[in-house]
């Protein structure tokens, strides 16, 4: 299982503060477990959210053994 992140957590993780991240979430557009009167963050998804949402092309990989 992916561990819970707080929103303090995840704020340190994206270098924003940890009321934006409420915020988004609290919006729908930031993925989130809701458990009673908090709201956790999934590393997993996370890393998916951030991947999904980048923009421009993907970082090329070189490969550096063929030099």
């Amino acid at each position: 299982m992916t561990r819970l992140l707080t929103a303090v957590e995840v704020g340190d993780r994206l270098g924003v503060p940890a009321t934006k991240v409420r915020a988004e979430a609290r919006a729908g557009r930031f993925p989130h477990h809701h458990i009673g009167r908090y709201r956790r963050f999934s590393e997993d998804q996370i890393d998916v959210y951030l991947r999904q949402t980048a923009i421009g092309p993907p970082p090329v990989v070189q490969n550096r053994s063929q030099g």
